[in-house]
């Protein structure tokens, strides 16, 4: 997955604040869920995103 350069920039969303290292975390489980994504795609195992950070990324991009 790419990411704008300046994506991983100090910012304030939605009136928080929301510091690099953060965006780095969701990134990295950006990452994971594209792995598991790709291995049960492969295996033909079925799956769903219920609730949660991961889902909230997916959704609206990051």
């Amino acid at each position: 997955m790419k990411f704008a350069r300046d994506f991983f920039e100090d910012e304030v969303r939605n009136g928080y604040y929301v510091p690099g290292i953060m965006k780095r975390c969701w990134a990295a489980s950006l990452e994971i869920l594209l792995e598991l994504d790709r291995i049960c795609k492969k295996y033909d195992i079925p799956y769903y995103i219920d609730y949660g950070t991961l889902l909230g990324a997916k959704r609206n991009g990051g």
